[in-house]
């Protein structure tokens, strides 16, 4: 409480370093290829994605008087998992008929409810990647 003003809170800040955020995703994906000449091909990706979300909050505080001053931020973590969604586009070169290289840019967004918490933690967001491709 706020010693110079009757039954109101007092403001205090910090900052709390050193926490950490880790994602790991899976993608269940359905593409849907489309052919656009005989050595490049177009595919629309979609599906359900699976996010393990690891986040360090806050917990507490330990505020020393006079002052106030904030003398240690104490820091937890949540361990959550939560389904979101995944759209993709998939663009393959193929330098032989089963051979190819492609890229692959895609979009991720899930949300995580955190314990207390007045809004969700988002996951996810924009991702590209390149490699190699091989026809069956």
């Amino acid at each position: 409480p706020d010693p110079l003003f009757f039954d109101q809170p007092r403001s205090v800040t910090a900052t709390a370093s050193g926490v950490g955020h880790t994602e790991q995703q899976i993608h269940l994906t359905g593409t849907w290829m489309i052919p656009v000449t005989d050595k490049i091909d177009v595919g629309l990706a979609f599906g359900p994605t699976i996010f393990s979300v690891k986040q360090d909050v806050p917990n507490g505080v330990e505020v020393t008087e006079p002052g106030p001053s904030v003398s240690r931020v104490n820091v937890g973590s949540i361990d959550e998992t939560a389904v979101g969604i995944h759209l993709g586009v998939d663009v393959t070169y193929l330098i032989t008929p089963r051979l190819g290289v492609g890229g692959l840019a895609r979009f991720t967004r899930g949300s995580v409810d955190v314990e207390n918490a007045s809004d969700s933690l988002k996951a996810g967001g924009f991702q590209i990647g390149i490699g190699a491709r091989y026809r069956f």
